[in-house]
């Protein structure tokens, strides 16, 4: 392995021996060769083992990579033993420290050293089930009960169930926000008990109708909480969120613990640490690890969904000796120089980038103004025709709300693409959810959703008339359904004939499905059935089949789940969000473009980068906001007047377009040689609009390359 070559900025970081470090590390700008050359440092000159080295990363992919590096350069330096020991030494995320922490110190934490992680699916599970035991035990409470009136007499057509849907809505918006952060449902239950008591502590009005109803939603959401907290106690059974608390608990209550810790390690580096929450900070802060360094860019600070509050970063590096790495060797200079001009325009502390490239890269920016997926095939077209390989393409999303058909628009020009990330992702395909249909209708004969939905899939694949001739909205049962399916008339001839198709392999496997697991089950209907012929049929089937190969995986990790209960964790699973990508649809990456969130890109390079979307928070803030600074909730169920509320609602829109415009700068920084942006001199609204003004892209001497795109992929540059 070759010597690290390192910048005098870099350089300057590996050297410092500051006990309080703090990095300001620009996108690009090797931050990771940076921390593995430091860590270097520590085992060749300092003398410390590499077990005594506790490195935090974001991800485990990106733990992986460190603790490759590691273990590389110090093979090259002939640190044999040292390079051992670093391969299992305690380079890991936040979570999996806590999770050693809490097991090897299970009796002073006082939980099973054997305590398991709970999944998305168990969470939402628990969560529901102490929400609905918080209802029934505390729904007379004063403010809670009058909370509730208000919002059944507000959802009064909405049919049945819309009060508890809605209350249960807020009470995950509210638990989402504070969990994780420095606050416990026993703190705040003081702030909430009376309305006066939060109008003081608020400056509201005491006559504001809101008072009470936030109130009595806070009352709700902690009653949750406390629940929660006590089912995954008697479980066992824990959440990230309670990983953290109790491993704040454990090192700040018990001065033994932190003492072992301090003993244990003598070096701690942390990566991004502009995505620590309040929680994480507080732990690192408790362990006072001799020496210290957190790495981070505000300006790529892109999780406040998950409390990550990069405000305490900025206030470290006032605190700290800070050294700031500029220089950026991922992207071409063109691209450096256009990021650079755009955000000096919106940021007063700004940090420029140093390019470390001669140039030769491309900014084209194709003149669009509504989100249009046809354009979007055009610049992938355009990339493929210029020599780039389908898998250096990158198609970023803010969400993947838009992005879900345009898999189909792609195959249908020949081009293969895989979506990664997102809350549209694995769970919520349609194939998957078929396949979790299928199960309940074969192992559950009173589910006659479940066979509507079986007969409609790939499964089956009865048109939507003969759907609608076997409806009875007088009969809603499966049997019934079922009786109709045997003397069914009228149906067109193809649809007769996959009726006959099904009832040959359904039957049969309804007899005695119930006595089978979930993968046998969806290997008997993959054997019987056309499911797998018909999905490999249809645009991207190649990533269908991926995917339907992977369930089984999933079905077969769980080997003891019947179909039901499988079915119901693939449902729970994505209720809950679930982040889980696509499976592979190809062996080489290469073969196919990457249609990914800006979430899911972080921390990734690609040398086309097409950002199609360029969106702005342009909705208001609105329902219940939540500060995680203070813990304070408001709610305005009651319209007009409220000044609280109206300060909130500000604060909160200011906040969340700031965090769109770092989403925008993550990326715009991924690109390395070619960057494609939807905008131009037809822009009306956005980030399109902005960026348009900002570089003048309407003006016929700008000197960006705006491209004018027809379906024949003309181009005019200006």
């Amino acid at each position: 392995m070759a010597e690290v070559q390192l910048t005098p900025e870099q350089q300057s970081v590996v050297d410092s021996i500051s006990p309080r470090l703090t990095v300001r590390a620009a996108a690009g700008s090797g931050k990771t060769q940076t921390l593995v050359a430091r860590y270097v440092k520590h085992v060749t000159l300092d003398g410390r083992s590499p077990d005594q080295i506790l490195t935090i990363t974001y991800t485990k992919k990106a733990a992986a990579e460190m603790k490759t590096r590691v273990r590389e350069r110090l093979l090259a330096l002939g640190e044999r033993d040292a390079a051992q020991i670093a391969e299992t030494g305690p380079i890991q995320t936040i979570h999996a420290f806590c999770d050693r922490l809490l097991r090897e110190n299970s009796i002073s934490a006082g939980i099973d050293p054997k305590f398991e992680i709970m999944d998305a699916g168990l969470s939402l599970e628990l969560l529901e089930r102490a929400f609905l035991e918080t209802i029934e035990e505390d729904g007379d409470r004063p403010m809670v009960a009058g909370l509730i009136r208000e919002l059944s007499g507000r959802l009064h057509y909405e049919g049945d169930g819309a009060m508890q849907d809605r209350l249960y809505a807020d009470v995950q918006g509210v638990l989402e926000k504070l969990r994780g952060t420095q606050h416990s449902w026993t703190e705040l239950e003081s702030i909430y008990a009376t309305p006066e008591g939060l109008a003081q502590r608020v400056g509201a009005d005491a006559s504001d109708p809101n008072l009470s109803h936030t109130c009595g939603l806070a009352q709700v959401a902690l009653g949750v909480w406390r629940r929660f907290e006590e089912a995954m106690d008697a479980r066992q059974c824990f959440d990230f969120a309670e990983l953290e608390r109790r491993a704040v608990e454990l090192v700040v209550n018990d001065p033994q613990t932190a003492e072992r810790m301090r003993r244990q390690y003598k070096v701690i580096l942390v990566d991004e640490a502009q995505d620590l929450n309040p929680m994480q900070y507080q732990l690192i802060d408790a362990l006072k690890i001799e020496s210290e360094m957190l790495v981070g860019d505000p300006q790529q600070s892109i999780y406040s969904f998950r409390q990550a509050d990069y405000h305490r970063l900025i206030k470290r590096t006032e605190e700290t000796d800070t050294i700031r790495l500029s220089s950026n060797f991922r992207s071409a200079r063109e691209i450096i120089t256009m990021v650079d001009e755009l955000f000096r325009n919106w940021w007063s502390d700004y940090d420029p980038m140093e390019a470390v490239s001669e140039g030769g890269g491309v900014v084209e920016f194709w003149d669009g103004n509504d989100f249009n997926r046809d354009l979007i095939v055009d610049m992938v077209q355009s990339a493929k025709e210029s020599g780039y390989r389908l898998g250096d393409i990158a198609i970023l999303f803010r969400s993947m709300g838009k992005a879900v058909r345009l898999p189909e628009d792609l195959a249908r020009v020949g081009i293969l693409s895989r979506i990664s990330g997102g809350s549209i992702s694995y769970y919520g395909k349609m194939h998957v959810r078929d396949l979790a249909n299928l199960l309940e209708a074969v192992a559950d004969s009173a589910n006659e959703f479940a066979l509507y939905a079986l007969l409609r899939s790939p499964a089956v694949g009865l048109s939507l008339d003969a759907i609608v001739t076997l409806a009875n909205p007088d009969r809603v049962d499966q049997r019934a359904l079922l009786c109709r399916l045997h003397e069914a008339k009228g149906l067109a001839e193809e649809d007769q004939a996959k009726l006959e198709q099904f009832w040959s392999w359904f039957e049969p496997l309804q007899r005695y499905a119930d006595r089978l697991t979930a993968w046998e089950v969806l290997t008997e209907v993959f054997r019987l059935s056309p499911y797998l012929e018909q999905i490999a049929s249809q645009p991207n089937g190649r990533q269908a089949l991926a995917n339907t190969r992977k369930l089984l995986e999933l079905a077969v990790d769980a080997r003891e789940m019947g179909p039901t209960e499988f079915a119901k964790k693939v449902r729970l699973t994505q209720r809950a969000k679930d982040k889980e990508g696509d499976a592979p649809a190809v062996d080489d990456d290469n073969d196919a473009v990457k249609i990914m969130t800006i979430h899911s890109a972080k921390g990734l390079e690609f040398p086309v980068v097409i950002a199609p979307d360029l969106f702005t928070n342009s909705r208001p803030a609105k329902g219940v906001l939540v500060d995680q600074d203070t813990g304070l909730v408001y709610t305005n169920l009651v319209e007009g007047g409220s000044k609280v509320y109206a300060d909130f609602k500000t604060r909160f829109e200011e906040r969340d377009h700031a965090e769109d415009r770092r989403i925008l700068y993550v990326a715009l920084t991924r690109a390395k040689e070619r960057l494609m942006v939807c905008a131009g001199k037809s822009a009306k609204a956005g980030f399109a609009r902005e960026i348009a003004k900002h570089l003048g892209l309407g003006k016929p001497n700008t000197n960006w390359m705006v491209v004018e795109a027809t379906n024949s992929l003309s181009r005019d540059s200006q």
